[in-house]
């Protein structure tokens, strides 16, 4: 989780809650790898956040604007700490609220059988 938000570290708007909220995703995808065994949850989740905020909405993705839209969206300059600001709404509280939903998902998905799979993996 760590080594994913200091990926987008460089990232232009980057800041300390956006790299935060990218280690709340980091550790819901690795929970997701821990409990199902693969990378296919997770690696869907992030393209499909991509996707949806990126080509969908029109906003910025880790600082990175997105050139082909269907709607374009155009965020309040004011009101940043709301949607992220340049760097996008990773760095918002959209984000986090995202990332604790995936984990609630993953709680519903693999439930009890999950961790007690994830328990025997490590030991």
């Amino acid at each position: 989780a760590g080594v994913f938000a200091l990926m987008h570290m460089g990232s232009p708007g980057a800041s300390r809650v956006g790299l935060i909220n990218l280690v709340i995703g980091g550790t819901v995808a690795a929970l997701n790898v821990f409990l199902s065994g693969g990378l296919s949850f997770s690696l869907g989740w992030h393209f499909g956040w991509n996707i949806w905020m990126g080509h969908f909405l029109g906003l910025s993705t880790s600082g990175i604007p997105m050139s082909a839209k269907l709607i374009s969206v155009v965020p309040d300059p004011k009101k940043a700490s709301l949607h992220g600001g340049r760097f996008g709404p990773e760095q918002s509280p959209l984000a986090a609220t995202a990332y604790l939903l995936g984990c609630a998902a993953l709680g519903l998905i693999y439930g009890s059988d999950g961790l007690a799979m994830w328990r025997d993996k490590l030991a």
